[in-house]
């Protein structure tokens, strides 16, 4: 009788999981992915296999074979939104609709073990608070705490060259200045020195969190079988590491910072009687967004300005007439509002090397226009769908040369305004609606900063094998080579890098 009973049993469980990888998704007008003739987990199967070799070939392919949204059936189980009218109809869909903010604050708990309270007390408090402190009106003093650090590292770059060229990792010290500069700028010098020792790991403990997100941001995994797989067993250890780091700056009171949104956000959350370690965990999701992205896109930013013939030059000329680094402090203001060539280098650099995803959950039934054309196409999002939008597909569909680099794209001139307006609409590089990257004020001036720094003081030559290299498709048909790209962070922002690449570091000419 047990025996029939379990037998029973299993054949229930059984059941219900072939009717879940089985069944035919109702489409409503949604195209489904792959091929009718095999099972839907099947086809699922292979877009996960086919975004993981090649992300841009794969997102080209379904909006040329399928259009503007598409279906991927379980195990990812997401509607993918491809064109812009879609996108910007998400961005514009309501809360209660399309839901942003309980997506974000569920992937707080599953990914960084915050045991969260209600969701008003993240939206009316938390959320709104951390969003003020990362406006460029509170960000005056972040903006040149990361100034002095990077000079800093320039001057002591700048010694070692004072009687000759040196050898260098453009990947590695780029990645390590912009790190160290990027803390200081929000947690502060202290907090600097506190994980500094020994040298880099805590910069290396992040990378290995980071290394293994997505696999957990997947949702493929079960919690269970993390301690059983190696990737999901480095995050969970890397992750209570860094927590136990940033409880413990809680414990002892945010020590030298007497405002600023980490020292604001964290008095809300203990003042609440939220425990250390649970702001820690809030505290590890701006850690994790701010310090593994800014860095990577400026030595992607790097890269390609330091090697295009003349560029450096104009963007010298440019910092000079803007007078943003005359005397001991920057003049945050001028560079933003001055530069614009630095600029348009920086938004083509996020344009072309970052890959983002917006995600939202249907709270209800929701219908959006997704065509790019005069005539509207309408879709049905049926309650209880996880929709993604892929902000790379405008990037790299919009125009016959967008793969290429082009530090004049995004540069006003005569005649350019109508294509101009049209590109600054279509870059969303830091995401759109109430998904807008918080922390894109800081990130540009950081990027800005950096490039400043650097090309004020020093010359830089490519000794790097090609053959080792990745070429880069930029303006003019020039050679230019770059590190080559880990494709393995899709949809988590600014690529990373395999490997580094070598130059030879001398004084400005």
């Amino acid at each position: 009788m047990a025996l029939d009973l379990t037998s029973f049993l299993v054949a229930l469980l059984l059941s219900f999981w072939l009717l879940k990888i089985w069944k035919p998704w109702i489409s409503k007008g949604v195209p489904v992915y792959g091929s009718p003739y095999l099972p839907p987990f099947v086809r699922g199967i292979q877009a996960i296999a086919a975004m993981s070799a090649n992300e841009d070939a794969f997102l080209m392919s379904l909006l040329n074979t399928y259009g503007p949204v598409v279906y991927i059936p379980w195990p990812m189980g997401h509607y993918y939104i491809l064109s812009s009218k879609g996108i910007d109809s998400v961005f514009a869909a309501p809360e209660k609709s399309l839901t942003f903010t309980s997506f974000r604050l569920k992937m707080t708990e599953s990914a960084f073990g915050l045991r969260a309270r209600d969701l008003r007390f993240w939206t009316d408090t938390i959320y709104p608070m951390h969003a003020k402190g990362m406006t460029r009106a509170h960000l005056a003093d972040s903006f040149q705490k990361f100034y002095h650090v990077f000079a800093n590292k320039v001057d002591d770059l700048r010694a070692q060259v004072a009687h000759g060229s040196v050898e260098i990792d453009l990947v590695q010290w780029v990645t390590d200045a912009v790190f160290d500069a990027g803390l200081a700028a929000v947690w502060g010098l202290e907090f600097v020195e506190r994980v500094s020792n020994p040298t880099n790991a805590f910069h290396k403990m992040l990378d290995r969190f980071d290394n293994s997100f997505p696999i957990v941001a997947s949702g493929l995994i079960p919690p269970l079988l993390y301690p059983f797989l190696k990737p999901t067993r480095d995050f969970v250890q890397s992750r209570d590491a860094l927590k136990r780091i940033l409880s413990a700056f809680v414990q002892d009171g945010t020590p030298g910072l007497d405002d600023g949104v980490i020292h604001d956000v964290t008095q809300v959350l203990i003042r609440e009687k939220f425990s250390a370690d649970d702001a820690a965990s809030f505290l590890l999701t701006i850690l994790w967004a701010l310090q593994q992205n800014t860095p990577f896109a400026t030595v992607t930013l790097f890269v390609r300005a330091l090697q295009m013939p003349g560029l450096i030059e104009r963007l010298r000329a440019e910092l000079d007439v803007s007078g943003a680094m005359r005397g001991g402090d920057i003049d945050e203001s001028k560079l933003h509002d001055s530069t614009p060539l630095m600029m348009s280098c920086i938004y083509e650099t996020l344009r072309l090397e970052t890959s983002a995803i917006s995600f939202r959950y249907a709270q209800e039934d929701y219908i959006i226009n997704v065509s790019d054309d005069p005539a509207p196409r309408h879709v049905l999002l049926p309650k209880d769908a996880f929709v993604m939008a892929h902000l790379r597909v405008p990037h790299i569909a919009a125009h016959d040369n967008s793969a290429q680099w082009d530090p004049e794209r995004f540069l006003p001139r005569t005649g350019y305004k109508e294509e101009l307006a049209t590109l600054l609409k279509e870059f969303r590089g830091f995401g759109g609606g109430v998904s807008m990257c918080e922390g894109r004020h800081l990130a540009v001036s950081e990027m800005k900063t950096a490039l400043a720094c650097f090309i004020s003081a020093l010359d830089v030559e490519p000794v790097e094998d090609a053959e080792s290299m990745e070429e880069i498709n930029v303006r003019g048909g020039v050679k230019v080579f770059g590190p080559k790209k880990d494709r393995s962070r899709t949809g988590l922002g600014a690529y990373h890098f395999i490997g580094g690449m070598k130059v030879r570091v001398s004084l400005r000419k």
